[in-house]
């Protein structure tokens, strides 16, 4: 054993306690008797450690130590587990998810008689252009015949009374459509839009379903296999007076 072990071996005893059945310790002990130097260094040791504890023994222990100490300790409280960020994080996404999930089951389908009249007056207010222009309403389907628009259309007595000045053909879900302009001497030109029934996941609502739609007033109804939306302005009134 060296020196440098047998101090370890010391200075990790107890000077209390009996270690001497400690093989460690009795040859440590065995190299002080044998190593003057290293008794020395173990009397110095064992002197600075009474000291110590005299020292400490000493020192008098106020009587508001444990109120002192009481008032000074920190109550940490376990975190409350909705106030942690990471569950609002998870709870904003859910709600965000869902509110995404809302507004798509809110949206009108695809192919839905809203979506349809939405389509066809943007159309006519962004900028409309007649593919013919005439007063001829035998004209007017015999050119959408020949586009293979609907052209056999049935129009209620009144609005058939109106004059035609022209008509063009737009397009909706593969499927063409008619629009049929005609003039009326109050409010302008009104829109005739007439598409195939199949085309629409859904027709009229009534008999004759009347809905704004952006600055336009719209009416819409079914005759036969066809779905009919008249369009103008002048709000309902001006197109309630054709029916």
């Amino acid at each position: 054993m060296t020196l440098n072990e047998a101090r370890q071996i010391l200075i990790a005893s107890q000077p209390q306690r009996d270690d001497r059945e400690d093989p460690l310790l009795q040859q440590a002990l065995a190299l002080v008797e044998k190593e003057p130097a290293l008794g020395q260094w173990l009397e110095r040791q064992r002197s600075f450690h009474d000291a110590a504890s005299r020292s400490l023994r000493s020192i008098p222990v106020p009587v508001t130590l444990r109120e002192q100490i009481l008032a000074s300790r920190k109550i940490v409280r376990p975190a409350q587990w909705w106030r942690h960020p990471l569950l609002w994080s998870a709870a904003a996404l859910f709600l965000l998810f869902a509110g995404v999930n809302h507004w798509r089951s809110d949206a009108p389908p695809e192919d839905s008689l809203r979506t349809f009249r939405s389509r066809m007056v943007g159309a006519v207010l962004r900028q409309y252009t007649m593919d013919i222009v005439t007063n001829d309403m035998t004209q007017v389907r015999s050119f959408l015949a020949t586009r293979n628009a609907p052209a056999d259309y049935s129009l209620p007595d009144k609005l058939s009374r109106l004059p035609v000045s022209g008509a063009g053909v737009l397009s909706w879900q593969g499927q063409k459509v008619s629009m049929v302009c005609l003039d009326s001497a109050q409010h302008g030109t009104l829109f005739l839009f007439v598409v195939d029934r199949a085309s629409l996941s859904e027709g009229p609502s009534a008999a004759r379903d009347f809905q704004p739609v952006s600055k336009l007033a719209t009416v819409s109804w079914t005759t036969g296999s066809q779905v009919y939306v008249l369009a103008g302005s002048g709000g309902r009134e001006a197109l309630e007076q054709y029916f």
